[in-house]
């Protein structure tokens, strides 16, 4: 699949259904957040989510990015944005603000694990994953 700008508008369309969808689940589960961070690493065969959501005082907690419609959605945006030379992007970074309804997205093109959260970063990762 070659990237165009109906590619580019569909991507777009994805990350704003997702950011939704996202956003839907977090206030079903709590109303104190104020930020929600998600992190999607989708590989050939799976698609992995996590996510933290944070209060007014920045402390992180598990989130709930919703059920697997989320992980199909982060494939088919995976899939939309790939370069015309095949290359896509490894994991991704979504961020949003609920004051202010602010999403953004950074993709990781190399790097599969560099927003990952393991046993040996779960003490520093959700914090350096809180949106600034």
């Amino acid at each position: 699949m070659r990237a165009s700008a109906m590619d580019r508008k569909q991507a777009d369309e994805l990350v704003h259904e997702i950011a939704g969808m996202i956003a839907q689940s977090e206030v079903r589960e709590s109303d104190d957040w104020v930020s929600v961070s998600v992190v999607a690493i989708v590989d050939e065969a799976s698609v992995q989510i996590s996510s933290y959501r944070y209060d007014a005082e920045g402390r992180a907690e598990p989130g709930n990015p919703g059920d697997f419609s989320v992980n199909r959605k982060f494939r088919e945006l995976n899939a939309a944005m790939q370069q015309p030379t095949g290359r896509q992007w490894k994991s991704a970074l979504m961020q949003i603000r609920r004051a202010t309804g602010e999403v953004t997205i950074d993709f990781e093109y190399d790097d599969a694990s560099r927003w990952k959260v393991t046993p040996l970063n779960i003490d520093t990762m959700p914090q350096r994953l809180r949106p600034g």
